[in-house]
């Protein structure tokens, strides 16, 4: 990110959140001559890419693969990790009525697994949603029958994405699919049997010694060039007063960057808020994620980085074994893997206690082949907050009230993926954050926050 424009006015900027969009923010705008503080809750940076320590292992909040097609974050992410990163070649599957299936989807593996009735019956679902199916609703659940056909989507899309999100595939938007399964299509998994595929998400990038190392080197980075990270710093005030910021009632700032869910930043933010835009803010939901660590005594247990886990009757619905990312992030023996579920706030699974949490999951391990005649040494609960933005039918609208109303505070800002009300993936929080700041440092007087394509804006 070297060559920012250099200018005259500088700026004493809060951030809160030392996850990818925040942190990006944060040493994008230092390096420019800014003074910036980052208040973060936890003890760890990088938000939902933190790692951390289980027996001897590294392991990330869930899988976290670094892939994207921006030059800008492809050169800042080469730039910050320097040589400590390995190639992956990836695999996953899904694990659906005991046969194991390639993700994304190819005509090959459904070939090899179901009998000619249910590939008929594939088959032939598939070509009516292509010609005759013209749905007069528009949620995910329509988008994906018409992508995939009725008999696809019942199997292989309807119980993982009611599983996530808790509710009918029918009650979410279709942006969702949009945006998450956009490259996966009956037709591509045809060019893959023929032999054409382009290869374009065979391979990612992963820093060697977990996700959570390369926002670990970016933090060092910053507090080298002046920047100030508050661990265990949780914000519960933001108050304005003669065009300034006051954050915990303590220091002072010129601007404030928030990436907390918009939820969580409307409860700090003082002053009072209009009925509607109240309203909306009680509108905007978020699912949990429980993370239910294993280390057990198996080595090469299976080769896929993660699996997805369809069958409706488990709760657990996806499965991470950290041995297949990195040999620095492994431990002396055994293997560690990952058990995600997820939930509302108020489900009884939410509260539950760390015990509780572990005992379901050993009676769900019980129903999934691969863990047949295995010794589990030691398990850990990790209880993630907040981790998925719900796209209800008509959140785009709400935001963008909301998104109005927050521009008429001078020099405040959301983003990320809770405070953009955007599922992003890392690459593009890291690409809003350098997007900020790059309009910060060039001066620009109306700042409108977004999520940036590689081709809307070049940071120089």
């Amino acid at each position: 990110m070297d060559g920012y424009l250099k200018g005259q006015r500088k700026e004493k900027v809060a951030i809160i959140g030392a996850g990818p969009a925040g942190l990006s923010c944060a040493y994008a705008l230092q390096q420019n001559g800014h003074e910036v503080v980052v208040y973060e809750k936890s003890s760890l940076p990088g938000g939902l890419c933190k790692s951390f320590k289980f027996n001897g292992f590294t392991v990330d909040v869930g899988p976290h693969r670094f892939l994207t097609s921006s030059d800008i974050v492809q050169s800042f992410w080469l730039k910050i990790i320097g040589e400590d990163y390995v190639k992956v070649q990836r695999k996953t599957r899904i694990l659906y009525e005991g046969k194991f299936l390639d993700y994304p989807l190819k005509v090959r593996s459904l070939i090899q697994s179901f009998s000619l009735k249910r590939l008929f019956s594939f088959f032939t679902s598939y070509s009516y949603s292509q010609f005759f199916y013209s749905p007069k609703k528009k949620n995910m659940e329509t988008w994906l029958i018409k992508r995939f056909g009725n008999e696809l989507y019942k199997a292989f899309f309807k119980g993982y994405t009611e599983k996530l999100w808790g509710c009918q595939c029918s009650q979410l938007s279709e942006d969702f699919a949009k945006e998450r399964i956009r490259g996966v299509s009956v037709l591509n998994s045809i060019l893959n049997l023929a032999g054409k595929e382009n290869g374009q998400y065979e391979e990612f990038f992963y820093p060697k010694k977990g996700t959570g190392s390369f926002y670990e080197i970016l933090v060092k980075k910053f507090e080298a060039l002046g920047g100030r990270v508050l661990f265990k710093a949780p914000v519960f005030s933001i108050s304005f007063s003669e065009d300034k910021w006051q954050v915990n009632k303590d220091e002072f700032f010129d601007r404030v960057i928030s990436t907390a869910p918009l939820s969580d930043f409307f409860q700090y933010l003082e002053g009072s808020h209009p009925l509607m835009i109240i309203n909306i803010i009680n509108k905007l939901k978020f699912r949990n994620t429980i993370l239910t660590y294993l280390y057990i005594d198996e080595q090469d247990l299976f080769p896929d980085q993660w699996i997805y886990i369809n069958d409706e009757s488990l709760s657990v619905g996806r499965l991470t074994n950290f041995s297949n990312w990195s040999k620095d992030i492994q431990g002396e023996k055994g293997t560690c893997l990952c058990l995600e579920q997820w939930c509302h706030d108020k489900d009884q699974l939410w509260i539950s206690s760390d015990e509780t949490i572990i005992e379901n999951i050993k009676n769900e391990l019980k129903n999934i082949r691969l863990f047949q005649n295995i010794t589990i040494l030691d398990m850990q609960v990790y209880k993630a907050g907040k981790t998925y933005p719900i796209y209800y039918p008509g959140y785009r609208e709400d935001f963008k009230v909301l998104k109005k109303y927050i521009q008429q505070y001078s020099q405040l800002h959301t983003l990320g993926r809770g405070g953009s009300f955007q599922y992003n993936n890392q690459d593009l929080s890291l690409l809003a954050g350098l997007d900020l700041a790059d309009k910060i440092n060039n001066f620009e007087d109306k700042i409108e926050v977004h999520v940036p394509t590689k081709n809307q804006r070049v940071v120089k």
